[in-house]
């Protein structure tokens, strides 16, 4: 690897917007087989509709509706057909065939839609949501924006930008346009999902419990997976009660960052050391992971005390990882101690979990997404192999970083430290006091972004949970979301940013070859350049994965991921809060690292 890194002159354009925290609603009904539809014709199958039957606009919309998208999208293709369809037969043709994940279809249907009706709030709307799926930021807003300055009508615009603004850490903005799509179409089950986000704990399950009393064509997994979820979201509220508060106020904190090596000696990832009740282990840090998961053997050792069991977590490919919640009376990061915790154990690690294109997409993850009920971990790119060395539960566990979130969190690779620091309040408003967010991270705020003076250099980057995402260059290709992942040694790119890549380098295109090993058949790039935030940073053997399964998870397309090859030289500092990262470089000490 190439280990220069250049600052760069100008800062990344990174606009208030993103979607897909809670389009994993809808993803439970879609059929993950179907047959890609020709991207020049929006056409799907053959309408089930019999000729003497005619489809009406109501009836395509209950289909809809009722999860039932392929029957949907060959109803709208039918309405398309007549003339009397229009702009709004394409639009919510367009809306069908996202839920399919045909989105370079869905792009057709909706260019259609606004080729025929270019004032149709339905046509924009649709256009907004797939631009959205596809990652493109400024196109997206700019399809949402005019429809609710106008105060449409069209309740999805308004969900649109809503998921935008949730994403973009505006959460006031987000709950403002939640109630108005909510009191424009409170049927939608996505606007429904969208709207049972700011409810209690208690009201979500509530909600959960109508969902799946509704949803009578749910699938036995879907449903199995949905009843698990309940289940989970029911044992939690039990212990709301148990807020893992820090004990006394205390300035920022510091300790040692550890360097996590494999069997063969090689970097897996870095750590830290916490001390939970009675007992010291050091825990796989991840930025790419979310909760607290402790390894049993450690957890007995530490004097942890079962409580329930939990829900099957879910690991890569889907393998199911048994353990059960637990109550710590305290724990300890650095000088800052926190009582009356609850954690996760794992009661047996699976040999090996492969991550591949199917990280996040399982049942588990496609039921309607109620924050705080789910813990989920990926330590290394799709593809590679997670074991006893990968995961670090010799030594104790994983901790995502969001666990502190009502903290600025900042991983000084080169210094080997890890601090915690105050975040800055917004003005007008008192300090909270902060705790970890093991358990049940929930929305991260209910204000709006507020960058600080003293973060002003920094960078925005779009929430999904715990995954961060900001906008990245590699080669000269468009700008594209990468996930910021510390739980991965190396990088990843997608198959098209890997195209795209090699058809904008001035001297050709760069060497691909296959693998062997663990992860065979895999192209890999020979060399590449990656902007973002203020860096610029060339690597070499650059692994290209589908990611789809990722993007379909999150609803939006993930191009790649910048792993520890590319961060591990960098000071990175990242405030969950608000939405901002930054990356510091100094060259001097970069290299000693």
């Amino acid at each position: 690897m190439n280990r220069k890194c250049s600052p760069i002159t100008r800062r990344i354009a990174s606009p208030i917007l993103f979607a897909g925290l809670l389009g994993l609603w809808t993803t439970a009904h879609v059929h993950q087989n179907t047959p890609a539809a020709s991207q020049a014709n929006p056409a799907v199958s053959k309408s089930t509709a019999s000729d003497s039957t005619p489809v009406t606009a109501d009836a395509a919309r209950r289909l809809f509706r009722a999860g039932k998208y392929r029957a949907a999208a060959d109803a709208y293709q039918e309405l398309a057909k007549n003339a009397s369809g229009g702009a709004a037969a394409y639009a919510g043709l367009a809306w069908a065939l996202l839920k399919l994940e045909q989105v370079d279809e869905a792009y057709a249907a909706a260019a259609k839609a606004v080729e025929l009706g270019p004032a149709s709030p339905q046509a924009h709307a649709a256009m907004g949501e797939v631009l959205f799926r596809q990652g493109k930021i400024f196109e997206a807003q700019n399809e949402f924006l005019p429809l609710v300055r106008e105060r449409t009508e069209e309740a999805r615009a308004y969900l649109g930008l809503a998921r935008a603004y949730l994403a973009s850490s505006f959460y006031q903005h987000a709950k403002a346009m939640t109630e108005e799509a909510y009191s424009r179409d409170p049927q939608d089950l996505e606007i429904q999902a969208m709207h049972n986000e700011w409810l209690s704990p208690r009201e979500r399950i509530s909600a959960l419990e109508a969902y799946l009393a509704v949803m009578g064509n749910l699938g036995q997994q879907e449903r199995t997976a949905g009843e698990e979820r309940l289940a989970r979201l029911r044992e939690l509220s039990k212990w709301q009660d148990h807020p893992c508060r820090l004990v006394e106020t205390a300035g920022p904190t510091q300790g040692d960052l550890e360097v996590l090596r494999d069997s063969g000696k090689q970097i897996r990832g870095y750590g830290i050391k916490a001390r939970i009740s009675k007992a010291t282990a050091t825990l796989t840090l991840d930025t790419a992971a979310s909760g607290l998961l402790l390894d049993k053997a450690f957890a007995e050792k530490a004097g942890v005390q079962k409580v329930a069991e939990a829900s099957a977590f879910r690991l890569g490919d889907q393998r199911e990882v048994r353990g059960y919640l637990a109550h710590a009376d305290s724990i300890r990061v650095g000088d800052l101690e926190f009582q009356d915790c609850m954690v996760h154990v794992v009661e047996k690690w699976p040999s090996s979990v492969t991550l591949g294109n199917s990280r996040n997409s399982g049942a588990l993850d496609s039921l309607p997404s109620f924050a705080g009920d789910a813990t989920t971990f990926s330590s290394l790119p799709p593809g590679a192999t997670l074991n006893a060395d990968t995961l670090g539960v010799v030594m104790g566990g994983m901790i995502g970083a969001d666990v502190f979130s009502d903290f600025l969190v900042e991983i000084d690779y080169p210094g080997l430290k890890f601090k915690l620091g105050e975040l800055p309040p917004p003005p007008g408003e008192k300090p909270v006091s902060p705790a970890l967010h093991v358990i049940s991270p929930g929305l991260a705020g209910v204000n709006d972004r507020y960058v600080a003076p003293e973060m002003k250099g920094y960078s925005p980057v779009y929430r999904f949970g715990h995954d961060l995402l900001i906008e990245t260059r590699a080669g000269r290709s468009d700008l594209r979301l990468f996930l910021i992942n510390t739980g991965s040694f190396g990088s990843s790119i997608s198959q098209r940013v890997a195209r795209e890549a090699a058809t904008g380098r001035a001297n050709g295109s760069p060497e691909v070859r296959e693998t062997s090993g663990k992860v065979k058949n895999t192209p890999i790039v020979d060399r590449l350049s990656f902007q973002f935030g203020h860096v610029q940073q060339e690597q070499r053997n650059i692994t290209t994965f589908d990611l789809s399964g990722l993007s379909r998870s999150l609803g939006t397309e993930v191009s790649g991921s910048l792993g520890l090859q590319l961060l591990n030289i960098l000071d990175v500092k990242i405030d969950y809060r608000d939405g901002l990262v930054d990356f510091g470089y100094d060259p001097r000490r970069a290299r000693n690292h």
